[in-house]
């Protein structure tokens, strides 16, 4: 799963914060394999996270994880646009 976010000017700090936080939390979801984070350049604002599940499954389940809708929530101010979520199979 690949997920862009692009984050409001001068709200960098707090999102790479909320992030780090998050992904303590995050890495105990069971079926969840790795997390890759992916800062924009210099003047850049769209942050990208690539996700690796066991199984589509528990993308699914960690989609609809209490604990993954509340940090959803606690971001959103931060972010300029909704987050782009792109699901890959593995045969692209």
């Amino acid at each position: 799963v690949v997920i862009t976010r692009r984050v409001r000017a001068g709200c960098e700090a707090a999102f790479e914060q909320a992030t780090a936080a998050w992904g303590e939390t995050a890495a105990t979801f069971p079926g969840r394999l790795a997390v890759f984070l992916l800062r924009p350049p210099p003047g850049g604002d769209e942050y990208g996270a690539v996700l690796r599940f066991r199984t589509a499954d528990d993308w699914r389940a960690f989609r609809d994880w209490p604990e993954y809708r509340t940090w959803q929530e606690r971001i959103r101010p931060l972010l300029a646009t909704p987050p782009t979520v792109l699901e890959l199979h593995g045969l692209e």
